[in-house]
């Protein structure tokens, strides 16, 4: 935290995360200087309450008695499953934004100005196959021996095209000491099988984790404590429980994870086919809304639930904010008044449009997932673990030097039919067989079905019927009753229910957590992790 003391300048007072990877702060007398890169996964917060002007990376450092949740920062937490800046929890403190530099004077005034655009057209569009994947192999090999100069880490690895072109390319490099470290849901886990023979080509030791559903249990009693602000995605179960184990029983100086590679390679005509959705008439797309309500067909799979929900999304939000939303269920769920959701979306366009490198809609939406999705959700499941310990994390997709590349360039390549993601299936195909990189790939998760129907979950979603909830005035207690039920008969939800209700569950334990701990206690809840 940077706090203002009473001679009126600015001051480190502990509680600030190790590193901060690419961000900058610095104390200039009686001015504050932040540089937020575009993809950091770090926030900053900004308070301007009674007790003094205050900056942290931790928005619950600054929560104070008498602070009020503000209906924006709760309507961007449960739609898009993180807060949307300059919003936060609170409506006495703003985030700022991720691709700005700031000055921050002693009496709380800013003064905001858009970084340098992350990228810059290089001219390789127009390169042969070969080439393409060169530059990307390059840039990933730059990333990697800046993060990791012994040559030596801990690599998250899924089996998966993103972690394993990353241990490919360590390989490459000539890290023989590393070791790939995968998650599995039982010993004849395919993912986890074909991981390990992907880990045997590359000559690099593997090392496999199982699945323990009681762990999860504990990471669900510490997940607040643990949470430097609140995000929503019930995959953190099995990344936490991964990146823990790495830190304790590995001596590594860094962890390398492969965050990023879809907001950077894989969305580029996702805009194009989701905007056409519009092209629907909106009656149409309003009767999908009205069935999908009605019919509670969110409330179990069917062939139906898909269709529906994306025609319920599109009818609710315009099109960058549908193709990112987390889930359909604003309305159903929880209360999503017009001009608050007019609000929120509004400033998630008005950021990204001065923090994008290109007005183009492919670019638009690949910088949008980048920046919320990507930094603010899926690194924050693995980055506050790494605050303030020895060893660092490093995400080489969310590095500026390969957004620069990506971005700009990499729109129009193409490695295998035109597929998602084709020039990394094709560097990797470079290093492995073909069937190892070419082939349904199951989304790294948990069997949350399972974790949702145990007493202590259950007990948590019974919490938000208590008036005393935060997020209480937001909710529908009958829809949620009614999906307490389907969730405690062990019935699996569609994907993005499932999204929904841990965004609600989870966010108010933060909110519950955060306005309630005890502001002398800094350990954070049974894991040991300290931010002292």
């Amino acid at each position: 935290m940077w706090v203002v003391d009473q001679f009126g300048e600015w001051r480190r007072d502990g509680h600030n995360p190790a590193s901060l990877p690419n961000a900058a702060v610095a104390i200039k007398g009686n001015v504050l200087q932040v540089d937020i890169p575009f993809t950091s996964t770090h926030a900053f917060y900004l308070s301007r309450a009674r007790t003094g002007v205050k900056l942290a990376t931790y928005a619950v450092d600054l929560y104070e008695p008498g602070f009020n949740l503000d209906p924006r920062g709760v309507y961007s937490m449960l739609q898009f499953g993180t807060i949307v800046p300059p919003f936060s929890p609170w409506k006495e403190v703003v985030r700022l934004r991720p691709g700005f530099n700031y000055e921050i004077r002693a009496d709380g005034s800013t003064i905001e100005t858009p970084r340098v655009n992350v990228t810059t057209h290089s001219g390789v569009s127009c390169v042969d196959h070969d080439k393409q994947i060169q530059y990307v192999t390059t840039t990933i090999d730059k990333i990697l021996q800046a993060a990791c100069p012994t040559g030596a880490a801990a690599i998250l690895f899924s089996g998966g095209v993103d972690s394993g072109l990353l241990a490919a390319r360590a390989a490459a490099l000539g890290w023989k000491d590393s070791v790939l470290i995968n998650y599995a849901m039982g010993k004849k886990d395919p993912e986890s099988l074909a991981a390990e023979a992907m880990a045997e080509q590359l000559g690099l030791r593997f090392v496999r984790i199982y699945h323990d559903e009681d762990d999860s249990l504990r990471i669900l009693d510490v997940f607040a404590a643990e949470s430097p602000q609140p995000f929503a995605d019930h995959s953190v179960f099995p990344t936490r429980r991964l990146c823990r184990i790495a830190q304790e029983s590995f001596d590594f100086a860094t962890v390398i994870d492969g965050t990023g590679a879809d907001g950077c390679f894989g969305l580029f005509g996702r805009a194009a086919r989701f905007k056409r959705l519009y092209e629907m008439p909106a009656a149409l797309r309003h009767i999908g809304r009205r069935l999908y309500n009605s019919a509670k067909i969110w409330a179990k799979r069917s062939p139906f639930e898909p269709p529906l929900r994306i025609l319920c999304r599109s009818s609710k939000l315009p099109w960058l904010c549908a193709a990112i939303a987390q889930n359909p269920l604003a309305g159903i769920l929880y209360a999503a008044h017009a001009d608050i959701q007019a609000e929120v979306c509004h400033a998630l366009y008005d950021w990204i449009k001065q923090a994008s490198p290109s007005s183009d809609d492919d670019v638009t939406l690949a910088a949008a997932d980048l920046v919320l999705v990507c930094a603010n959700i899926y690194a924050q499941k693995s980055q506050p673990l790494f605050d303030q310990k020895s060893n660092a994390i490093a995400y080489p997709f969310l590095h500026e030097d390969m957004l620069r590349l990506a971005l700009s360039e990499a729109r129009g390549w193409h490695g295998h039919e035109g597929e998602s993601k084709g020039i990394l299936k094709a560097a990797l195909a470079k290093h492995v067989s073909e069937d190892l990189v070419y082939r349904k790939k199951v989304g790294f998760t948990a069997p949350i079905e399972r974790m949702f129907c145990r007493s202590p979950f259950l007990h948590q979603m019974r919490r938000l019927s208590d008036a005393s909830a935060p997020l209480a005035p937001w909710l529908d207690t009958r829809a949620i009753a009614a999906l307490e039920r389907e969730v405690g008969r062990g019935r699996p939800l569609p994907v993005q229910t499932a999204n929904a209700t841990w965004a609600i569950v989870s966010g108010n334990m933060w909110l519950e957590h955060a306005m309630t701990r005890d502001k002398s206690v800094r350990a954070l809840g049974q894991s040991g992790i300290a931010r002292s």
